[in-house]
């Protein structure tokens, strides 16, 4: 989620995210980002990357502030991503 819905150009766009592990197993140095991302023309205005690390059943909670210095006015959504590995640890 985006706080507040609508944000003034130049001022920051507060991302709050919730990643659960609803398998059966630990989850270590998950990679995940974080993207702001214009509408319009898709592109990414902003990413915000981190590992995370998951019990099973788990659950982690992050924020970050996005810059809107470098868009224009328009819809933006917010997109999160894990590179979730196979069981033989590969991306």
């Amino acid at each position: 989620s985006v706080a507040p819905s609508s944000v003034p150009l130049g001022d920051p766009a507060q991302a709050q995210w919730t990643v659960r592990n609803i398998g059966t197993g630990a989850v270590t140095n998950l990679p995940i980002r974080v993207r702001l991302l214009r509408l319009a023309d898709q592109a990414t205005v902003d990413t915000h990357d981190a590992l995370i690390s998951l019990p099973a059943g788990g659950q982690t909670n992050g924020a970050h502030a996005f810059a809107t210095t470098a868009t224009v006015p328009g819809a933006h959504v917010v997109v999160l991503e894990a590179t979730v590995p196979d069981a033989q640890g590969q991306d």
